[in-house]
């Protein structure tokens, strides 16, 4: 077989050692692989989004660190060269944007463009609403690598063809041009993801992870072929480890809470809990992805607390994810910002335990969080205004406008099935291949074939960046990186 690797996010916490794992197991099996690597060519990319030179540095030491760890010889590609009709069809796409919605709505020849590397972008600073001037030049040089990406592997697929195409993730702006170029030539693609835990990878078939229909068929397809006298066992374990506050899937983000209330907790009240979501991984999913009720999750909450705000049987408790603890955007602003009689806002930092509120409220509501399936699953009323891979599992109340959530809030709801919870808490406690060449020590260490891989500071390259971030000298900087490195590049940086 010929197969091709797509490298990107080096120095995202496992995921090369990950592509090394697919790499040597396909060597072994004895197939041609051919492995696409960016030399310091692009423009920008997640783990260098602001471009500093250094950092290039540390990802193509890290990459070449692995090549000796491989049983065998690979062939190594660097990102192809833009053709001159190719260069042109960047240069035309647009430079300004002024709204998510806008960039949204920018696609190239069939790939939508826009989302990916709006969902870059929001990932990288993490802000669901990005400031579009200040970030135009990021913007554009993701813009510009993601479709050069698209324009050069599209053409490398036509011509080469290989059997079967890996790359990471899926949704980010250098990875999601080749799961588009790969349908559109019609190969083959694996997205590489986390699997269940540390010791586990996934693979997606022709999809990416974060397609709901696709991970829904997978589900459904886990539970009917599971050993049924042990699949509610195991279901449930998913449940009482994210209690129990044990990392599952990733790092708990509530170990270190405690079990209390909000001092004005009062149990006679109608308590509805809203657990919000950490946007920037959904923020810029794809069109499936959009909420079909809010703009966001911060304008719903401030839209339902006014609307309930003369209902003195009902209290708003806000339980801002954890994970925001050290993002700093306008949404969590103005989160924080509000005042309402009929609201209590339980800031990132709190250590309320979120499972106390769970278990203490009347109904629970999210707009795409995990919590939203786990409240099924332990019996709650659970009301999921926004998209999430849960939705239409039939555990959850999913209102179709602002309307019926106000309805719903209202109104006294018994907890629906959790067939749906279960199904979706087995998955996510088995999905996965075990890893045979990299040992894992927790979510971000571990070794491949017992060799820990360094992400070296190297001083040369640290220099590098005092040349090339010096304003005085940038006249002559800017000379030598776009006039005597040109020929490294692949010829389309942001002159």
């Amino acid at each position: 077989m010929k197969i091709a690797s797509f490298n990107s996010h080096n120095l995202w916490a496992s995921h090369y050692e990950t592509e090394l794992e697919i790499i040597e197991g396909h060597l072994i099996k004895g197939d041609e692989v051919i492995q696409f690597y960016c030399d310091a060519q692009l423009p920008n990319c997640d783990d260098n989004p602001f471009f500093v030179p250094s950092v290039c540095n540390q990802c193509i030491d890290f990459r070449k660190q692995g090549y000796k760890l491989l049983s065998g010889n690979i062939k190594k590609n660097k990102l192809p060269t833009l053709t001159d009709s190719e260069k042109e069809i960047i240069s035309n796409l647009p430079k300004q944007f002024n709204s998510l919605s806008e960039i949204q709505a920018l696609e190239l020849d069939g790939f939508d463009i826009g989302y990916c590397v709006a969902s870059s972008l929001i990932s990288v600073i993490r802000d669901p609403s990005p400031d579009f001037k200040k970030y135009n030049k990021t913007i554009n040089s993701y813009i510009t690598g993601s479709a050069a990406i698209f324009l050069t592997f599209k053409r490398w697929l036509i011509h080469n063809k290989p059997d079967l195409v890996y790359v990471f993730n899926g949704r980010l702006a250098h990875n999601k041009p080749i799961i588009r170029a790969c349908e559109q030539v019609g190969i083959t693609f694996n997205v590489l993801e986390r699997g269940a835990d540390n010791t586990k990878y996934s693979i997606s078939v022709n999809a990416s992870p974060h397609d709901i229909k696709f991970s829904q068929t997978q589900m459904a397809k886990a539970w009917e072929e599971a050993d049924q006298s042990i699949r509610i066992k195991i279901a449930t374990s998913f449940y009482q480890n994210k209690v129990k506050g044990d990392d599952v899937n990733w790092y708990s983000f509530t170990k270190e809470q405690q079990d209390v209330l909000p001092e004005n907790w009062d149990s006679k009240k109608n308590n509805i809990v809203v657990f919000t979501s950490s946007e920037d991984e959904f923020a810029s999913l794809s069109k499936e992805w959009q909420n079909d009720i809010y703009i966001n999750q911060t304008s719903a909450i401030i839209k339902i607390a006014k609307d309930l705000l003369d209902d003195n049987s009902i209290h708003i408790y806000i339980r801002i994810h954890p994970n925001l603890k050290h993002a700093n955007n306008a949404d969590k602003e103005e989160l924080y910002s509000l005042e309402s009689s009929n609201l209590t806002l339980i800031p990132a930092e709190s250590l309320i335990s979120s499972y106390k509120l769970m278990k203490n409220a009347d109904k629970i509501l999210t707009f795409g969080s995990t919590v939203g399936i786990e409240a099924s699953f332990w019996g709650k009323a659970s009301i999921l205004a926004g998209k999430s891979l849960y939705k239409g599992l039939g555990s959850t109340y999913e209102p179709k406008n602002h309307n019926e959530v106000i309805e719903l809030i209202k109104s006294d709801l018994p907890a629906l099935d959790n067939l749906g919870a279960l199904k979706y808490g087995y998955y996510y406690m088995t999905i996965g291949i075990k890893y045979q060449f990299y040992q894992a020590e927790d979510y971000i260490n571990g070794t491949f074939k017992g060799v820990r891989l360094v992400k070296k500071r190297l001083v040369w390259a640290i220099i590098k960046d005092w040349f090339f971030g010096n304003k005085l000298l940038k006249p002559l900087s800017d000379r030598v990186y776009y006039r005597i490195l040109k020929k490294r590049l692949l010829n389309f940086r942001n002159d």
